[in-house]
């Protein structure tokens, strides 16, 4: 997917020249992180906390904790284009979230901590997310309009257990930080090049409009 333009000598040049290298099939984990991911060492993302303290994390850590989570996700019963939807600040959990879902084959949608809970409630119940993930701080406005979305089957969360709430890295240490089932490398689950990978709501001035992204 690198190197999509050819030099030229004109502009007029290089734009006729130009071709999307679409794959037929394809898996978006593999491009982010898993092809990075046998390099030991090699940083994925770079952290700090709300104390000041930063946390590293290295693609084959990323890698070993979306599978986990993605392991997780299908012990569940999400398969194939099921939604989740992803209630978080940029933290690590969100990236590792996204990658995940998409090793599975399901649907990521970003949910901005800035909403209420009008807005949390019309966005899962939009797009039928069956997951959320949050934390702490956010929690009480998912448990608040909890009853108004009832496609959506648990809720995850990254720091804490609020309510006997599923805490995220305690789920981790029970599923396999390999590939399994659904979760296979993408060289062995990937999927038709345009099928949807993230679900993305915006606002707009007329109102409503979304994206789903492929």
């Amino acid at each position: 997917m690198t190197n999509l333009l050819k030099r030229g000598t004109t502009y007029e040049e290089v734009y006729g020249n130009f071709k999307w290298n679409i794959p037929e099939l394809y898996n978006i984990a593999d491009d982010v992180c898993d092809r990075w991911a046998d390099e030991a060492g090699r940083v994925a993302l770079v952290y700090e906390d709300a104390q000041k303290k930063l946390h590293t994390y290295t693609f084959t850590e990323v890698r070993k904790y979306a599978n986990q989570l993605a392991n997780t996700l299908a012990s569940y019963g999400l398969t194939r284009g099921d939604r989740v939807t992803l209630l978080l600040a940029q933290d690590p959990e969100c990236a590792i979230s996204h990658v995940a879902c998409w090793k599975g084959g399901m649907v990521s949608g970003p949910c901005s901590v800035l909403f209420g809970g009008d807005a949390i409630t019309y966005r899962l119940n939009d797009c039928g997310a069956k997951v959320l993930i949050t934390d702490s701080a956010n929690y009480p406005k998912v448990a608040a309009v909890r009853k108004e979305c009832p496609k959506l089957e648990r809720v995850l969360v990254i720091d804490g257990e609020p309510d006997g709430r599923y805490r995220l890295d305690q789920l981790y240490l029970r599923h396999h930080g390999h590939a399994q089932g659904l979760c296979a490398a993408p060289s062995h689950d990937a999927w038709p090049y345009a099928q949807p990978r993230i679900y993305l709501r915006l606002l707009s001035a007329n109102g409503r409009l979304f994206v789903v992204t492929g």
